[in-house]
C-alpha cells in the first residue's frame, strides 16, 4: 500500500460515522479471565475482534490528565467495538519507573504494559531474558493494521528491530511537527512594540531587549515586576540553559551528543558550550534570567503568567500554554515564538529530531496466556478511526467532520474540526492521549480544522505550534542528527545505562553551578577541572557506544 493510497483510506475512515456507546468499568484490579474454550475470533480488520467477551490487564501510568482509563469514553467505546474489556492497572506518573521495574524484576506481571518507556536498552535486555516476548511472529500472522502502518512509514520495520532481529514493541506513530522542534521560546510581542524595541535576532539584541524588559515597565504598572526570561524545572524543555546554548554550539537538551561529517562529538566538553556557559551566567548576575527558573516546577511558572498584569518577558518552553498565561486573559495574541538567536560566532541552531515513531510503548509480557488476543487487540488501535477516537476522543462529542470550506493547518482542505467547548483544566475522561498506541500520521495531524469564526485560533492550540514551527525553528535545523531508532548490541549495554546517567546528571549539575556562579566558569583552572571529571566519568566509552549505534543504523 502506498502511501498516497494510505493517506486516503485514513481521510475516509474518518469520514465513517461511529457508534460511542459503552458500559463503565471501575475495577482498578489487575485480572484476566481465559476462556475454557478455544477463542472464537472474526475476520481480520473486522470488529468486534472476538465473538464472545474477553478481558486482558494491561499496566499503564495514571497522568494528570486522563482522570480513570478504567470509566474513559473512549475504553469503553473501544470495549463494546472489540468485545474485549481491558483491566487497566493504573500507576502514579511519579512512580511509574521504579515500580514497573520492581514488576519486571518480581515477575509480578500483568499481560502488556502500554505507554511503558521501555528504552530501546531494556527491550534488548528484557527480551533476551525472556520477560517480554518478540512479536515478529504475532505481526506476521495477525498484524492486520500493523502491516499497513509499516508499508506507509519508510523508517519501519527496521526502526523497532532490535540487533538480533526481533521486534519487542509496538511504536506510538505520532507525526507531530511541533515535537520535532521542541525547544521553543515566546518573547512578549506587545512589550516590544510599546518599547519601540526590534524583534531579536542575535544574542546581544536580546539582551538589550531585556534590559528594557526589567527597567522600563512595560506592562504600565508602576511597579517593577517585570521578568526577563524564565522557565522550570519540569516543563517541556523550558531550562532558558539549554535554549540559550543553540547559540553556541548544537544542544539536544537530552544525550547532549550532535553530529559533524558523521561523526558523533559531546557538547559539553568543548569550547563552544564553555562560552555559552558564560553568556547565560551574565545573564543570570545581571537578572536577566530569572534565577528561580532552575527551581520552580512547571506549576509556579503558570501562575506567575497568568498574574492580574503580565510580567513575563521571554518564556522558554515547548508549548506556549504554561509560559504567556491563558486565553482568558488574552495573553496567547500579546506573544511571539522566539526564534534561536544568531551567537558571536554565527551559531544559530534548534533541537532537531524528525521521526515520529516512538518505540518501547507496548509490550507484551511472558505472563500473557493469550498473546494472540492481546496482539489482535492493540493492533487495531492503529485503525484510523480507532486512532481519532483514542487520541482526540468521539465522534460526535469531541470532534466532527470539517465543514465544507473549512482549511486544516497546513492550508490545505481540512478534514476534521474539534467541537469547540468552553475551556476547562485539569483532568478530562474523553480520550486517551499519548497514552493509547496511535497511528497520528502528519496528514491526520495537519487536517485540525482552524475555525475562520474564531479569530483566537491561530494563536492557540496546534495552529499556533504549527506555524511556530514552520516559521521560527524549523529553518534552523540540524542537517545531521542521532535518529531515534538506534540500537545497542548487548555487550555494549553492559554497565552503559549507569554511566550514561552518571554522565548526563554531572552535565546538568555543573550547568547550573556554572550559570549561577557556584563554580566559576571563567577560571580556567576550574573548566579544566570540570572536563577532566567529565572524561574520568568515561565520556570516551559514552561517544564509542553511540558512534557504534549509529553507524549501524547508517
Amino acid at each position: 500500500m502506498n502511501k498516497k493510497l494510505v493517506s486516503t483510506f485514513i481521510a475516509l475512515t474518518i469520514l465513517t460515522s461511529m457508534a460511542a456507546t459503552g458500559c463503565s468499568n471501575k475495577n482498578n484490579q489487575k485480572e484476566t479471565t481465559q476462556s475454557t474454550t478455544p477463542i472464537e475470533y472474526n475476520e481480520p480488520g473486522t470488529f468486534p475482534i472476538v465473538k464472545e467477551k474477553q478481558e486482558i490487564s494491561i499496566v499503564a501510568p495514571d497522568t494528570a490528565y486522563i482522570l480513570d482509563l478504567n470509566t474513559n469514553d473512549f475504553t469503553k467505546w473501544f470495549e463494546e467495538k472489540t468485545n474485549i474489556k481491558v483491566n487497566y492497572e493504573q500507576i502514579p506518573e511519579e512512580s511509574f519507573k521504579e515500580k514497573k521495574n520492581l514488576m519486571l524484576a518480581t515477575g509480578n506481571l500483568p499481560d502488556a504494559f502500554m505507554m511503558g518507556g521501555f528504552s530501546k536498552e531494556d527491550e534488548v535486555n528484557y527480551g533476551q531474558q525472556g520477560i517480554i516476548i518478540p512479536l515478529n511472529d504475532l505481526i506476521e500472522k495477525y498484524g492486520y493494521y500493523t502491516k499497513q502502518v509499516f508499508e506507509q512509514q519508510e523508517q519501519l520495520p527496521a526502526a523497532v528491530t532490535a540487533p538480533d532481529g526481533n521486534i519487542y514493541s509496538l511504536p506510538r506513530i505520532n507525526e507531530c511537527y511541533h515535537c520535532m522542534y521542541s525547544g521553543k521560546a515566546w518573547i512578549n510581542q506587545d512589550w516590544l512594540d510599546k518599547l519601540g524595541l526590534k524583534y531579536p535576532e542575535t544574542t546581544d539584541e536580546l539582551v538589550e531587549v531585556l534590559r528594557a524588559f526589567k527597567t522600563q515597565d512595560p506592562n504600565g504598572n508602576d511597579k517593577q515586576d517585570e521578568v526577563g526570561i524564565i522557565g522550570s524545572t519540569d516543563g517541556w524543555n523550558a531550562n532558558p540553559i539549554d535554549f540559550l546554548m543553540n547559540s553556541f554550539v548544537y544542544n539536544d537538551y537530552g544525550k547532549r551528543l550532535g553530529v559533524k561529517d558523521g561523526k558523533i562529538y559531546f557538547s559539553p566538553l568543548t569550547d563552544e558550550w564553555r562560552e555559552g556557559l558564560k553568556f547565560v551566567n551574565e545573564l543570570m548576575e545581571e537578572g536577566l534570567i530569572e534565577a528561580t527558573s532552575l527551581t520552580q516546577p512547571m506549576q509556579e511558572m503558570t501562575a506567575l503568567a497568568n498574574s492580574e498584569d503580565p510580567v513575563i518577558g521571554v518564556g522558554i518552553g515547548a508549548t506556549p500554554n504554561d509560559t504567556i498565561g491563558s486565553e482568558a486573559l488574552g495573553r496567547f495574541k500579546m506573544y511571539q515564538p522566539l526564534s534561536p538567536l544568531e551567537g558571536p560566532n554565527g551559531v544559530r541552531t534548534t533541537i532537531t529530531s524528525p521521526g515520529g515513531i516512538y518505540s518501547g510503548h507496548f509490550v507484551i509480557t511472558s505472563a500473557a496466556k493469550n498473546p494472540e488476543l492481546i496482539f489482535k487487540w492493540v493492533d487495531s488501535l492503529y485503525n484510523p478511526e480507532v486512532t481519532m477516537c483514542s487520541n482526540y476522543g468521539i465522534e460526535g462529542q469531541e470532534w466532527e467532520v470539517a465543514p465544507e470550506g473549512y482549511v486544516g493547518l497546513d492550508g490545505n482542505p481540512a478534514k476534521w474540526a474539534k467541537i469547540l467547548k468552553p475551556e476547562t483544566t485539569g483532568e478530562k475522561n474523553t480520550a486517551m492521549p499519548n497514552v493509547a498506541l496511535v497511528n497520528l500520521t502528519a496528514d491526520v495531524r495537519a487536517g485540525e480544522a482552524i475555525d475562520p469564526n474564531d479569530e483566537m485560533a491561530p494563536y492557540k492550540g496546534e495552529a499556533m505550534l504549527f506555524s511556530a514551527t514552520r516559521d521560527y525553528y524549523e529553518p534552523y535545523a540540524q542537517e545531521e542528527y542521532l535518529p531515534s531508532s538506534m540500537y545497542m548490541l548487548p555487550e555494549e549495554l553492559d554497565g552503559f545505562a549507569q554511566l550514561q546517567t552518571q554522565i548526563l546528571d554531572y552535565v546538568k549539575e555543573s550547568m547550573g553551578a556554572f550559570a549561577t556562579g557556584t563554580r566559576d566558569i571563567n577560571d580556567d583552572a576550574e573548566w579544566e577541572k570540570y572536563k577532566k571529571e567529565l572524561e574520568a566519568l568515561n565520556v570516551a566509552r559514552y561517544l564509542e557506544v553511540h558512534q557504534a549505534a549509529f553507524d549501524r543504523t547508517k
